[in-house]
C-alpha cells in the first residue's frame, strides 16, 4: 500500500529495531520511522526494551515528516495523552517544518532553517563587531 503519510496520521507498525536513542518502527505503507526517546512516553525513560520489544505491533502518529530526506518522526507519546489533543501542536507548526521559527539542531539548506558555516556567517559577524565598535567610540 502507497498511501501519502502526512503529519498528525495515526498509523499502524511493527517495531523493527531498539536502539538507545529511539525505537525505530516499519510502518504499514512501506516506510520506516523513529520514536525518539523523549516521544516514546512521558517521563524519564531509561530503558526503551520496557516499553516496546522488536516484532511488537504499535499504534503511533507521526509527528514530523523531513520533506528533504524522507525521515518520519513518530510518538507513543502524544497518544498516550488524552487531554492534550494534537490541534495545540498544529498551531505551533510553522510553515517549513519549523517550531515557533526558532532554528533546530538540524540543517536543511533547501528549507533555509538551521546553521549557517562560518564561512557564510563570518562577513556579518565582522559588520557587527565593526558596526558595535563605532557605537561605543562615539561615546
Amino acid at each position: 500500500m502507497n498511501r501519502k503519510l502526512k503529519v498528525g496520521d495515526i498509523v499502524y507498525g511493527t517495531v523493527s529495531g531498539i536502539q538507545k536513542y529511539g525505537i525505530f518502527v516499519d510502518l504499514d505503507y512501506g516506510k520506516q520511522g523513529l520514536i525518539h526517546i523523549s516521544e516514546s512516553k512521558n517521563g524519564y525513560v531509561k530503558n526503551l526494551h520496557k516499553i516496546a520489544n522488536i516484532g511488537d505491533r504499535v499504534r503511533v502518529m507521526i509527528i514530523d515528516i523531513n520533506e528533504y530526506n524522507q525521515k518520519i518522526s513518530l510518538s507513543l507519546r502524544v497518544l498516550e495523552q488524552k487531554s492534550k489533543n494534537f490541534a495545540s501542536l498544529n498551531k505551533k507548526r510553522r510553515s517549513n517544518n519549523t517550531l515557533d521559527n526558532k532554528k533546530h539542531f538540524f540543517t536543511d539548506h533547501r528549507l533555509n532553517i538551521g546553521f549557517s558555516t562560518i564561512k557564510k556567517s563570518l562577513p556579518r559577524w565582522i559588520e557587527d563587531g565593526k558596526s558595535l565598535m563605532k557605537h561605543s567610540f562615539k561615546k
